[in-house]
């Protein structure tokens, strides 16, 4: 059991916020099924803060199109978009600091 199951089991709601990095190959490895009742965050090791987008580069290597000559549309350098409430991606966070949206849900 997780630490959330653990609450969750003791009648406490629980929540979680920010960078999860722990696995999300489906949607029971991701917090909402690993115990949390709610997630806004991002789920990848790292990501742009500003436009929550994964790099496709690094060093050398690049896993997006852009090294054919195609950018991606989640900004330059971008391999896809990973910013989350609950299984909902927030798309209109685009450009917009991260940690602002995290001190909304904590408040």
């Amino acid at each position: 059991k997780t630490v959330a199951e653990i609450f969750q089991a003791g009648g406490y709601a629980t929540h979680m916020v920010g960078k999860w990095h722990v696995g999300y190959s489906k949607w029971s490895q991701t917090p909402l099924g690993s115990g949390f009742d709610s997630f806004f965050g991002y789920l990848q090791g790292e990501g742009d803060y500003y436009n929550h987008s994964l790099f496709s580069c690094l060093g050398a290597a690049c896993i997006f199109k852009e090294n054919r000559g195609v950018s991606s549309p989640v900004g330059e350098g971008a391999a896809g978009y990973d910013f989350w409430d609950n299984r909902q991606p927030v798309y209109d966070a685009f450009g917009q600091y991260s940690m602002d949206y995290y001190d909304q849900k904590v408040d």
